[in-house]
């Protein structure tokens, strides 16, 4: 049983073949160019080193303030749910509404 392959898709298997091949040898020369571009003369050797000045950083306010999501109950009363970044703000928030809903 032989099977008869048309001239035209002979052409076309070879072109796609050497297409194939010329693309791996250009990924080929990209990882070769890019190994010889990071060779021992350019590189730098990495040094950890500990800087006690910086050990302790307290970050700034953002300026953002607290977010507060109230909510009022069938009841009448009050409640509420508190996020931001301060837990000192966040306690402040929550004593002033205390204070101005009448809640203790």
């Amino acid at each position: 049983m032989e099977i008869k392959i048309s001239e035209q898709i002979r052409k076309i298997i070879y072109v796609s073949g050497a297409l194939f091949a010329l693309g791996m040898l250009f990924v080929l020369g990209i990882f070769v160019l890019s190994d010889h571009l990071d060779s021992s003369e350019n590189k730098q050797s990495l040094q950890f080193s500990e800087d006690m000045q910086i050990e302790k950083i307290i970050p700034e306010r953002s300026g953002k303030p607290v977010s507060i999501k109230l909510r009022r109950t069938v009841k009448g009363k009050y409640t509420w749910t508190l996020r931001g970044r301060s837990v000192e703000e966040i306690v402040e928030t929550d004593r002033r509404l205390r204070e101005l809903l009448d809640e203790k």
